[in-house]
């Protein structure tokens, strides 16, 4: 794949920026962080705006469930941890890992 195409990997860090166990450190770091807001989200939904208190009875109910959110950020946090661990392997050192199999 051209190195200007769409989909392919974005210039790696030179080697004199940082350890070279992280390629991609910016983007790492973007995609953990995402991941965790996004679980935050799915957790704050679940415990506070998936009910309403009613004179002091939690009523729960299909027309104001908000469990497609839920499911939202957390498929979301999952795709952002995958992509997290994807920028964190070498391509190099990966495809000498799959000829040693």
């Amino acid at each position: 794949m051209a190195s200007n195409s769409i989909g392919s990997d974005p210039p790696q860090c030179p080697s004199s920026c940082g350890p070279a166990d992280f390629p991609y450190p910016s983007l790492e770091v973007l995609y953990l962080s995402m991941a965790g807001l996004s679980f935050f989200f799915s957790v704050a939904v679940f415990a506070r705006y998936n009910s309403v208190k009613v004179l002091n009875t939690k009523v729960t109910s299909d027309i104001i469930s908000n469990t497609p959110w839920i499911f939202y950020f957390l498929f979301f946090s999952l795709r952002c941890v995958f992509i997290t661990v994807r920028y964190q392997f070498r391509h190099d050192s990966f495809d000498e890992w799959l000829e040693t199999l």
